[in-house]
């Protein structure tokens, strides 16, 4: 996490994502919040979470979240399985609040890539949406 900490990152990107790219390690691939807008926020880093943030009064306001579904390790080719995982980042409603009273303009997004067949080897596909906050 001590690298993720020092990253400098321009403060119009909220959110950043690492994806080490033919690389199997544990934590190749996540997403958290841009830790210069939470310096900026007044937040400060936390344990207890995947790059959780605390507001100045210590109570949690983001959080990446790690989610997985179905079983990567032991899918059938034949079973027509569908396995997934991913990241998401949260924001607490207190959290959502103190940001929006800095950032001019928010939206939410999203990327999704997928791969076909086993292991992907039959072609990737990526999609990328910004939805409205309303």
């Amino acid at each position: 996490m001590s690298a993720y900490l020092d990253v400098d990152v321009d403060l119009s990107h909220l959110v950043i994502a690492h994806d080490a790219v033919e690389m199997e390690t544990a934590n190749q691939h996540w997403l958290a919040l841009n830790p210069m807008v939470g310096r900026v926020l007044g937040w400060r880093p936390t344990t207890g979470g995947w790059f959780r943030w605390v507001n100045e009064q210590g109570v949690p306001v983001v959080e990446g979240v790690w989610w997985s579904s179905g079983r990567h390790h032991h899918f059938n080719h034949y079973a027509h399985d569908e396995v997934g995982e991913g990241w998401l980042v949260v924001i607490t409603e207190q959290g959502f609040r103190e940001l929006s009273a800095w950032a001019a303009a928010l939206c939410r997004g999203g990327v999704v890539w997928r791969r076909l067949g086993w292991y992907g080897a039959e072609g990737k596909g990526q999609a990328v949406k910004h939805l409205s906050l309303e």
